[in-house]
Formats: structure tokens, sequence, C-alpha cells
């Protein structure tokens, strides 16, 4: 088992049985790991302070490196910043797709060699001096914050300026993007973003507390009505208020 761990600034690998097995050192934190088919680690530096000299880098467990590639863009941050949960890479049929953090494009990665595979051609991409001070330069700017596919799409979750992740569907054969809308059911038609999507599974967190089902700014005492009752139709009786946040999957039409 492989632990990334900050406080040391490293990646610690455990035995099966539990017991310690070695540190592999690294010099930046904010990363995301990638344990390919033959062992080896595939690291993505986020790049928040904009001084990590490479993006990408592949080694062995022995600490020998197999490839690095710069990061894209440098810059000298005043404020850092975090990104949650953002996946720089997704295994697909045909090898892994690597997204590094802010970025208008997902590339093709295989052991030497990285490759642009989809580029969106953003309004407002994001620029260095904006990454500098995110919170306060931050005027337009897009990036893909998550991402996933199937033979026909590109399903894409994409942040921008209204500090939202709003969902959009790229067609690979013609290459137009559109905003996906969503609605569950025609008895709860409330249209909603998820924040996660895998191929045509839609997922989300629920919370009764807050109505966390949806980005939509305007809710309704009636949308409200409609979200209660169709959680307590499809098999999530007695759910109330205070009920405790439950995993939203449903599928795409």
């Amino acid at each position: 088992m492989l632990y990334i761990d900050d406080a040391v600034k490293g990646i610690i690998k455990y035995n099966a049985d539990g017991s310690y097995d070695s540190t592999i050192p690294l010099k930046v934190k904010n990363r995301r790991l990638h344990v390919s088919n033959s062992g080896t680690l595939i690291i993505n530096n986020l790049n928040m302070l904009g001084k990590e000299k490479y993006s990408l880098i592949e080694m062995t467990p022995q600490k020998d490196t197999l490839f690095s590639a710069s990061n894209h863009r440098v810059f000298d941050c005043e404020n850092a910043f975090f990104l949650p949960m953002h996946p720089s890479f997704k295994s697909n049929k045909n090898g892994l797709l690597f997204n590094p953090a802010c970025c208008d494009t997902i590339y093709s990665y295989s052991t030497g060699n990285l490759e642009p595979k989809y580029i969106v051609d953003f309004t407002h991409p994001v620029t260095a001096s904006e990454l500098k001070d995110f919170n306060k330069y931050m005027i337009d700017t897009q990036f893909i914050m998550d991402y996933s596919e199937d033979d026909k799409n590109l399903y894409l979750t994409i942040f921008d300026r209204d500090w939202d992740y709003k969902q959009y569907i790229m067609r690979k054969r013609s290459g137009e993007i559109h905003r996906a809308h969503y609605r569950i059911s025609d008895d709860f038609n409330t249209e909603f973003s998820p924040r996660w999507q895998y191929g045509d599974l839609l997922i989300d967190l629920f919370d009764p507390a807050t109505l966390n089902y949806t980005y939509h700014k305007d809710i309704t005492p009636e949308d409200s009505r409609k979200a209660f009752d169709f959680f307590k139709n499809h098999g999530i009786p007695g759910i109330e208020e205070d009920s405790n946040p439950i995993i939203m999957v449903s599928k795409a039409k």
C-alpha cells in the first residue's frame, strides 16, 4: 500500500501485513499519484505555489526516474490556493489520461510520451497573473476540474468565475461542446449539476439540511418539497431535514 504523507514530504510504502517498508522522498506537496500496471509511480505536482519544476514524474519504486515533464506555467504565488478532489489521472482502455491543475488540456500519457488529447477552447483560460493570487485576480477564469469519457463523449466538469462547477459534454466526432442540464425524473424536474460524473452515471451528495443536491441558485419551497418526495419514494423512507447526507447516484438519460 502506498500513502502520500505531506508531513514527511514523501510516499510511504507499507507491506501487505501493514508494517512499514520504506519512504520515497519528494520535495513538494499537493501531489496526485497513479500506479501503473508495471508498478511504476506516476506523480503529478499540482503546482499550487508556481515554483514546482516538474508537472509529471514517472519513477520506479527504487526511485529511478523514467520520465519527467516540466510545468507549463511558472509563477510566484502570493496566496496559495487549494483545489479539492482534483483528479489528475484517469485510466481508459487505451492507457492513461492526465489533466494538470488549472488547465484547458487533457493529455494522454505512456512512459516517455505525453501528448495533448483533448483541448477545450475557453474564453478566458487561467493566466499566470491570476494564479499569483487566485482570489484577487480571477475574473472570467475557466479550467477543467474533472472529466470522464465513453466511446462517443467526453464529460467535463468545468470551474468558472462563479466558483461553481458546471457540467459540459464534448461530442468526440464533431468536437462540439454544450452545457449538460440534468433532470432526475419527470416528477422532480429541477435542473442540477452533479459534482462527479463517471460515464453516464451522475454522482452527488444529498444533504437534507441544505438541499445540497443541486447548484441551482434559486431553490424554491416547491423544489424542496419535490426533493423530499422524490427521495422518500425511491428507497429512502423517513428522510428528514436533520438526516445525515446520503450518496445519490442517478443515470443520465
